[in-house]
């Protein structure tokens, strides 16, 4: 029998670090992290999580590539941007000597070369496929988030209570969103008025005015700005009496009112109910298929044939439309299939169920845990990826706040495709920075060679998340067997390295498909074929935390274990780190690292003579032998950027939420994974 000691700390029992033997299963349950507890133990919670997100182990997983640590790094006033398509320059792009300018490969443009060409040649952006720039204190990156609300006011949504409940779930939404969005609200019936969030004046467009004026000025405003405002607002909104003829809205020239306000930037929410009867295109312009089936059918590309001459396709824009009514869904699919990227979210009669569905969905789309990045863009040469008919294969790219999923076909004329990422983010106050990926991948229907092609796995987690997710969850009633078989068949085209992206997605259905007793089996035996060791498989889940100036001592993981001491190991799979806490004294870090100023360590840790820093040597040796294979050895300062103990404490998974309704502690588990890894 295991002690008191062993159950807390796996290592001092020695068959819990042997191989995986599913015919001598040692129950592992109490060595597991407790982020098992908050696992839904039904359908609908289960529901309610995003799959790419599903209670990935925050301790030994990273994310998004902005947890890297060992890019390099360059100047952002050293850094040359196309002026057409703001890309970085890199080895693709075409030189003209002679001209002294350069041909942007993803957009075509012309650009001046600004210094001499062998030092043009010699730029960082031409020898490195990642890197990060560093952006100075107070240089503007990005605009901040741009989010727009369109509320219906006709006499229909007033009357069956949408607009009342509409504007309840923006409040909610608005409570938790950052305040450094910048929120703008307009309101349409058979007019639009559109409210000046800086000075609370609102400008109002009649019918008849539509086709000739547009508003223009800053009609957004950041919500810490004006919190208070949106309130006042959204109040005097709710308290709108229409009259009984103004039976409809006019969403088609609402929309090319704010894209007018947003200069074509930014996302819009719809709230609505029933049919555009007034303003831009109404009923009598467009033409209804004669059932949802077949509008559904409809390419993308004939969308623009429901309305005249297409002018409502707003492809720069994110558009949410969110439709209550009776009927008519038919032409609500309409709208949400012209708005190509936008998500639809319709509602049926209005009851309490309804009600919550309505503020849980609007909450949901406008504050998912992940989109916490500044911006996101991509850019891709000319020519397209395939799909695979098959397994559907997408590949997935994040645009500002949401998802955007492109769907790539055959080019015969060309082989390969470049693409560059560039991610901005923010690293504390008042750092930022740019991270640049460029990818050469090929066109090609076979996605073994698109998989192998993908050589970074953090930068594309989102897009193995999408495609796996997708090929993996077609049919709702997929057995267990075959899921396994299908994990396994992966396995061989997949490297080890992106297995941690499989993980949540399968993990989710599993869990929600079983009793919680059967929850723990079931994890260790996804985590034998991931990670394939029990070693890996708890030290995903319970990484070592060891004090090396108090005797090596093995560690809980609680902040409370940080108080004694100044110099710890962590040990997570493939990972050994040692962390240098700032109450380090001098004497320490000349015997251990040979330095006297915190500020000169580096990631790299040094060999001496001093028995202090042989001690370290000596542990990693050890470790590195338990390990049974490459291990990443390296130093970081308490409260850096390469700060990874955020996300190590068990007793952070529990504090604050412990008691928490079970939807109210996934959200917070959620919001703090996205937090540590996207920021």
């Amino acid at each position: 029998m295991c002690s008191k000691q062993d159950c807390v700390f796996p290592w001092g029992n020695k068959n819990m670090i042997k191989d995986f033997d599913p015919d001598h299963f040692q129950d592992p349950s109490n060595f597991f992290r407790p982020f098992f507890k908050i696992c839904p133990s039904n359908k609908l919670l289960n529901n309610k999580i995003d799959p790419s997100m599903n209670f990935i182990n925050s301790s030994s997983v990273s994310v998004f590539p902005a947890a890297e640590t060992s890019l390099p790094t360059i100047e952002y006033e050293n850094t040359v941007f196309c002026s057409g398509c703001d890309s970085v320059v890199s080895n693709k792009c075409e030189i003209n000597e002679n001209q002294k300018q350069w041909k942007c490969h993803f957009c075509g443009k012309i650009n001046d070369i600004q210094c001499e060409i062998d030092e043009f040649k010699k730029k960082p952006e031409f020898n490195y496929p990642f890197y990060e720039i560093i952006v100075p204190k107070g240089q503007f990156l990005s605009k901040p988030q741009r989010q727009f609300f369109i509320i219906d006011v006709s006499f229909p949504a007033v009357a069956k209570g949408y607009t009342y409940e509409f504007i309840n779930a923006i409040l909610d939404a608005i409570n938790i969103m950052p305040s450094y969005y910048e929120i703008g609200i307009c309101t349409m019936s058979n007019k639009v008025h559109v409210y000046n969030m800086r000075t609370g004046e609102l400008e109002e467009f009649f019918e008849k005015d539509l086709q000739e004026s547009y508003p223009s000025g800053e009609y957004l405003n950041r919500i810490e700005n004006c919190k208070p405002l949106i309130f006042s607002m959204l109040d005097k909104i709710s308290q709108i009496i229409p009259d009984e003829s103004i039976n409809g809205h006019c969403i088609c020239t609402a929309l090319n009112i704010v894209n007018s306000v947003l200069n074509n930037e930014g996302i819009v929410n719809i709230f609505c109910v029933g049919l555009p009867t007034f303003g831009d295109y109404p009923l009598s312009d467009r033409r209804l298929p004669e059932s949802d089936s077949t509008l559904l059918n409809i390419p993308s590309t004939e969308v623009g044939t429901f309305y005249k001459d297409g002018k409502t396709l707003f492809y720069q824009l994110v558009i949410h439309l969110f439709v209550g009514g009776d009927s008519l869904y038919c032409d609500v699919a309409t709208m949400g299939k012209l708005i190509n990227y936008g998500e639809v979210k319709y509602y049926g009669r209005l009851t309490e169920e309804t009600k919550r569905q309505i503020r849980f969905d609007v909450k949901n789309i406008l504050n998912r845990p992940f989109l916490w990045h500044t911006n996101f863009n991509i850019h891709a040469s000319e020519g397209t990826l395939i799909s695979d008919e098959e397994d559907n294969i997408f590949f997935a790219a994040i645009k500002p706040q949401f998802f955007y999923v492109f769907e790539f076909f055959n080019e015969a004329s060309l082989e390969t495709i470049n693409f560059q990422f560039t991610l901005d983010y923010q690293v504390g106050i008042d750092t930022k920075v740019i991270r640049v990926l460029n990818y050469t991948l090929p066109v090609t229907n076979d996605y073994h060679l698109l998989f192998k092609s993908i050589d970074e796995p953090c930068s594309f987690s989102y897009y193995l998340s999408s495609v796996v997710n997708t090929y993996f969850s077609r049919g709702s009633k997929i057995s267990m067997q075959l899921l396994f078989d299908r994990i396994i068949m992966l396995r061989k085209i997949i490297t080890p390295s992106f297995l941690h992206i499989l993980y949540p997605i399968f993990s989710q259905k599993i869990f929600a498909e079983s009793p919680k007793s059967e929850i723990d089996k079931k994890a260790a035996f996804l985590y034998s074929i991931f990670f394939g060791s029990r070693l890996n498989m708890i030290l995903s889940l319970y990484p070592r935390l060891i004090c090396i100036d108090t005797g090596f001592k093995t560690l809980p993981l609680t902040k409370k274990s940080l108080k004694n001491g100044s110099i710890f190991a962590i040990h997570k799979p493939n990972q050994f780190f040692i962390m240098v806490r700032k109450n380090i004294t001098k004497i320490s870090l000349n015997s251990y690292f040979g330095v006297t100023d915190i500020k000169k360590l580096t990631f790299a840790i040094p060999k001496l003579e001093t028995k202090e820093n042989k001690e370290i040597w000596e542990l990693y040796k050890k470790t590195a032998e338990m390990n049974q294979g490459p291990l990443l050895f390296e130093l970081f300062v308490e409260g850096s950027r390469n700060d990874i103990t955020d996300d190590l404490y068990v007793e952070d998974m529990h504090s604050t939420v412990t008691n928490a309704p079970c939807d109210v502690w996934i959200d917070e588990v959620l919001y703090r994974m996205s937090i540590r890894h996207c920021i």
